[in-house]
């Protein structure tokens, strides 16, 4: 059984400076899984789920931190100190669904009254492709344009 792997995914749902409101935890799905990274994760005894929308994925879960991701280039995205009123940081990246990202998996093993099982705990995200939450790709004028190599405005 491995100690760590390194997997390619795309993330979903990233509660990573706030908690999940249906956990209440921070959390984030890494979803697209290959077949060598579903293999692995299983190989550290972790159950890997399906899902339509999301393929083979994982979910990464904290109950006390903040999930801590990094861009290409090192720069902290999320993960900063919460303020005093337990707010996210005014520094934090919110990521939006179907970002890219690298992460480093490792299994922990836990007990809670009669249950116990191997979880995965992200111990290094880095974000290679970010898609910004609520962001917009298209400005208005682009919108509003024709072009006659595009499709009319139907």
């Amino acid at each position: 059984m491995s100690n760590r792997v390194k997997i390619k995914a795309k993330m979903m749902w990233a509660s990573t400076d706030v908690h999940n409101p249906m956990s209440n935890k921070f959390q984030v799905d890494l979803c697209e899984l290959s077949d060598k990274a579903v293999q692995a994760i299983e190989d550290m005894g972790i159950s890997v789920n399906q899902k339509d929308g999301q393929g083979f994925y994982i979910t990464c879960k904290s109950t006390k931190f903040p999930i801590v991701t990094y861009d290409a280039d090192g720069q902290q995205l999320t993960g900063f100190p919460l303020k005093e009123d337990g707010s996210p940081s005014p520094q934090s990246i919110k990521i939006g669904n179907g970002s890219e990202c690298i992460a480093l998996i490792e299994p922990y093993t836990w007990k809670y009254m009669n249950k116990e099982g191997v979880s995965p705990s992200a111990k290094k995200i880095v974000v290679t492709d970010l898609i910004k939450y609520g962001s917009d790709d298209v400005n208005v004028d682009e919108l509003l344009s024709v072009d006659e190599a595009e499709d009319e405005i139907l």
